[in-house]
């Protein structure tokens, strides 16, 4: 992975990994300071983690599901000209989309 990662790193905007835990993100920061971030909706889904995710603003994009209190923060707090990387992952059972 190393050997990727370091191929990976040579500044090109679109070369990005997705990072579900602190201690990779950490890690990738550290040693590879040119690869963009997502944030995985896998690393956690509640609103803590979302907002920690946005405040820390190191990731190119952060992929969420669309849960109410999730959704009522964006369009409360978060201007719409910064809102470009936040992706929300929809699916057919999505109870806030109909």
């Amino acid at each position: 992975c190393n050997n990727i990662l370091n191929i990976m790193n040579n500044g090109y905007p679109y070369n990005e990994v997705i990072v579900a835990s602190d201690i990779l993100e950490n890690y990738l920061l550290s040693n590879y300071p040119n690869l963009s971030l997502v944030s995985s909706i896998t690393k956690g889904n509640d609103f803590s983690t979302f907002k920690t995710a946005y405040e820390k603003n190191i990731y190119r994009m952060i992929v969420i599901y669309p849960k109410k209190n999730i959704l009522d923060y964006i369009r409360l707090n978060i201007p719409i000209q910064k809102r470009n990387n936040i992706e929300i992952l929809l699916n057919s059972g999505c109870a806030y989309c109909k």
